[in-house]
């Protein structure tokens, strides 16, 4: 086995005649993930959750998708003629045009975005989750978490949102390619925005309460400006 702390390398170069490539290595297909803590949520979060708690019991039963028991609401959460669904409409417009604009090379040419959204409430109570699945013919899929119920700290993986490699095959190099599984713990304010191709799932919530979310799925459509 050959390592690159020997002395002497093949053809009798030495480890100081290795390329300096710090200017020549490029990222190709790589995954953007935003995790973004919005400040002063509390009173808007205190809103959404008595808004979900309401429809859910009008609503009942709720649509059944890669839900495994909890309650998923129907149709689209961002015609609720409802003033906290406005705050969290303009939140998801502002991270995700934010993100498109830090994303695109735009190359000299100007563009205008139109975005389109869908979303819906999610209620999971202890031993609801999701299967793993993803969110085709979308751009960016996202969720925000209202509450995070109160779960049961001896269960590692309790109620996390897990995204998975979207590589078929990968050839790991321990501290080059990690191998560890992005677990993200729910946490009210926060949300996650994600190609929409990625897979993911949510692992069982055991535990007391309830918690809560909110997904969405966002199109764009871009015209060039000038």
């Amino acid at each position: 086995m050959k390592s690159d702390q020997a002395t002497t390398l093949p053809g009798g170069n030495s480890p100081e005649d290795l390329l300096d490539l710090s200017e020549s290595i490029g990222e190709f297909f790589t995954t953007p993930i935003i995790f973004y803590d919005w400040p002063d949520s509390d009173g808007l979060n205190g809103e959404l959750r008595d808004l979900a708690l309401a429809k859910e019991a009008e609503d009942g039963a709720g649509k059944t998708l890669s839900n495994v028991g909890g309650w998923h609401s129907q149709g689209n959460i961002f015609t609720w003629d409802a003033p906290p669904v406005r705050v969290f409409e303009n939140r998801v417009l502002q991270l995700v045009m934010s993100m498109t604009r830090a994303m695109v090379s735009e190359q000299g040419k100007k563009y205008r975005y139109e975005y389109n959204l869908t979303g819906w409430a999610n209620i999971n109570r202890s031993g609801c989750y999701n299967n793993m699945h993803n969110h085709p013919n979308w751009v960016w899929s996202g969720v925000y978490y209202v509450t995070s119920g109160e779960p049961d700290p001896g269960v590692p993986e309790n109620g996390k949102l897990e995204l998975l490699d979207p590589r078929t095959v990968v050839t790991s190099v321990k501290g080059l390619i990690s191998r560890e599984r992005p677990l993200i713990e729910p946490k009210p304010g926060m949300m996650v925005v994600f190609p929409s191709y990625l897979n993911h799932q949510v692992h069982p919530f055991i535990g007391k309460g309830e918690r809560i979310s909110i997904a969405f799925n966002v199109d764009i459509r871009e015209t060039t400006t000038g």
